[in-house]
């Protein structure tokens, strides 16, 4: 569809792409299932932390530039970086499940959200 002459966005792509495309489709979705798994377990992070990691990962690549130079620099993890950069009290809240669901939910997304941009959907 590089051209314009077709409706379909894949219509202009070679099998290579088919198969390349397909298969990120397939591992995004795998991705959302571990990111809703995390969501729906009991225990697990609260509304407000799963939010606040889903607006950290929509922030401007300088945003996370700089909570990731923070996150190296204190020696601590990411997700307690993006804790004190947004709302310091939820630190305090977090158990150590919960931390490492955190760490499942951040990596679940930023892998979807890679997919995703790989592939233009």
């Amino acid at each position: 569809n590089w051209v314009g002459l077709t409706q379909n966005a894949d219509d202009g792509m070679n099998l290579l792409q088919r198969i390349i495309a397909a298969v990120l489709s397939w591992d995004a979705s795998e991705f959302k299932k571990s990111a809703e798994k995390v969501e729906k377990a009991k225990g697990g992070p609260t509304d407000e932390m799963l939010r606040t990691i889903r607006e950290h990962i929509e922030d401007t690549r300088s945003e996370h530039d700089t909570v990731r130079e923070a996150s190296q620099q204190n020696s601590q993890s990411i997700i307690t970086a993006i804790f004190n950069a947004r709302s310091p009290a939820l630190n305090g809240l977090l158990t150590e499940a919960q931390h490492a669901q955190c760490l499942e939910y951040y990596s679940a997304l930023l892998s979807v959200r890679d997919r995703d941009s790989i592939t233009g959907a």
